[in-house]
């Protein structure tokens, strides 16, 4: 076995192929080529633990680090392949506490979407909740999107109890919490039901 074929760098280059493919369907305004396969993985799937809980990404001077990242690469990418439109952002502008985005789920692209409406303020203040089973296999993965996009591992095969104690101690240290209650992606655009737990952190 070639020693690349299984390696984190492989799977890098593979999500980011991936996302260019979802940004031009964007593009198209959702006009699917083939419908996604399901993703969502077996209940009881074994998913190693996170060494942690990545909490050197929501310190300094990782957050300029980021800020810079997301100002010099990020947000132009994003502009320039999608072209989006950005309503109600004077919402966002002077939150007094930390909120949940609870978002649909179609492409790779979503997290930039949703990171690229927010403000300045309210974008530093945010994490995003990533799927342990997909970008946390892998640590140099996983380490490369925290750093880029402030992300924490979200187990989808088990311990909801756990992931909605992590979740909740974030939004009480006044961190905003981006979520995706559909827990993958759609395989056709259309909104698929939602998993418990957003509900639950809302009301706490």
């Amino acid at each position: 076995m070639a020693w690349y074929s299984e390696g984190p760098l492989t799977r890098l280059a593979g999500v980011a192929g991936g996302a260019i493919d979802d940004v031009r369907r964007v593009r198209k305004a959702w006009h699917w080529d083939t419908p996604r396969p399901h993703t969502w993985p077996e209940q009881g799937a074994v998913v190693p633990p996170p060494a942690s809980d990545l909490g050197w990404a929501r310190v300094e001077p990782v957050r300029s680090i980021r800020y810079l990242i997301q100002h010099v690469l990020l947000i132009p990418f994003t502009e320039a392949m999608t072209h989006p439109k950005v309503e109600g952002r004077e919402w966002v502008r002077e939150l007094k506490r930390p909120v949940i985005f609870a978002a649909n789920h179609s492409s790779h692209a979503d997290t930039s979407l949703v990171l690229h409406s927010l403000t300045d303020q309210a974008r530093d203040r945010t994490v995003v909740a990533a799927a342990a089973d997909y970008w946390f296999k892998h640590p140099i993965l996983g380490n490369i999107v925290s750093l880029f996009l402030n992300t924490f591992p979200f187990s989808r095969t088990g311990g909801a109890q756990a992931q909605l104690h992590s979740s909740s101690q974030l939004l009480k240290s006044g961190w905003n919490l981006v979520l995706f209650p559909e827990g993958s992606r759609s395989p056709d655009g259309r909104i698929q039901e939602f998993k418990p737990g957003v509900g639950h952190l809302a009301k706490e």
